[in-house]
């Protein structure tokens, strides 16, 4: 085995180690922000510490019967990365992601029976592509084609959607 082999297996497993030792020793804290009347958080600030600096992670809200609302990643105080919010009763409502403060990526809806109510893209902000929207009973209503944010298309299912 050459030196350059060694050198480069070395410098590999140095990263690796210090990706562990970065892991092991950096903390996590919450911080209650608020409170309802009946002692239940309202919302929830999650911190993490990495070489002693604190930054804002994500942050967790709550209703007053203390199901989760929402959680949404954070970065440099922007919306950045996954956001998902839950109805009252606990089912998934939407889920998509966030860049920089604007939804990017693709975004999810669904009904109170779990079934998907309507997908679609985000591009910096700006619907992209095709959307479509579904009925509660998971029959494809439409289509919709965006360019940069402005609809260009329409489609309707040319199917019964009222059967069962």
């Amino acid at each position: 085995m050459s030196y350059r082999d060694k050198y480069t297996i070395m410098k590999q497993n140095t990263k690796i180690l210090l990706f562990i030792f970065s892991f092991l020793f950096s903390q996590s804290y919450n911080d209650v922000k608020l409170f309802y009347k009946n002692g239940l958080p309202k919302e929830i600030h999650h911190y993490r510490e990495n070489n002693n600096k604190v930054k804002l992670a994500y942050k967790t809200f709550y209703f007053d019967n203390g199901q989760k609302e929402r959680k949404e990643t954070t970065l440099y105080g922007l919306k950045d990365g996954q956001y998902t919010e839950w109805r009252r009763d606990g089912t998934r409502k939407i889920e998509g992601m966030y860049e920089n403060g604007d939804k990017h990526g693709l975004w999810v809806q669904w009904g109170k029976n779990g079934r998907k109510l309507k997908e679609g893209m985000f591009h910096r902000g700006n619907k992209k592509g095709s959307w479509t929207k579904y009925t509660e009973n998971g029959h494809k209503l439409w289509e919709k084609d965006y360019l940069e944010g402005e609809q260009i298309d329409m489609r309707y299912s040319g199917k019964n959607i009222f059967e069962k």
